[in-house]
């Protein structure tokens, strides 16, 4: 049965939730720790793997989240409801956008589409805070200066975490 629910939870999760991963990060939060599967750790410490990882960040969450509540048939059960819609829908947009991309409709609408999902990943961010994600003046330096170097400088993302990771190290010398 749980099994049920996490297909449905993620075809849910999978067909209403636009924009990059980040913009899921607070409907799974929603979902899975307010019915008490994770915990608001267990939560922070798979975003903080699936945001270290290569390849795209909602997939590895819904991986993850699935495997954590109910092992491997868990993580398949919620990839397969998540990525249901989208690979239905990519393949209707495709068709639709190919046919019509010189619509001014189409270019207008996609002008609106942008500012919103920055919005949804800045509250997908502003969430993150609040849980408290950064809650020490260690982690703030991290932070600001992980923003400062993939914002201004051109150094692989890959290289920021693991030098975030190396500073994590520190915490053990408390």
């Amino acid at each position: 049965m749980i099994h049920l629910k996490l297909f449905l939870i993620f075809l849910k999760l999978g067909a209403f939730i636009f924009g990059a991963g980040h913009a899921l990060a607070s409907a799974i939060q929603e979902e899975v720790v307010a019915r008490g599967w994770l915990t608001a750790e267990d939560y922070q410490d798979g975003w903080a793997i699936a945001s270290a990882l290569p390849g795209p960040i909602s997939i590895k969450m819904v991986t993850y989240t699935g495997y954590k509540v109910a092992g491997v048939w868990g993580a398949i059960s919620s990839v397969l409801g998540y990525i249901l819609p989208s690979a239905a829908l990519m393949g209707l947009a495709s068709f639709l956008f190919l046919r019509f991309r010189e619509s001014r409709v189409v270019e207008a609408a996609l002008r609106g589409i942008k500012p919103a999902v920055l919005a949804l990943i800045a509250v997908a961010a502003f969430k993150f805070l609040k849980l408290g994600a950064v809650g020490d003046l260690r982690a703030y330096a991290v932070a600001a200066a992980a923003f400062g170097i993939l914002a201004f400088t051109n150094i692989s993302p890959v290289f920021v975490v693991l030098g975030a990771a190396l500073v994590g190290l520190t915490y053990l010398w408390r």
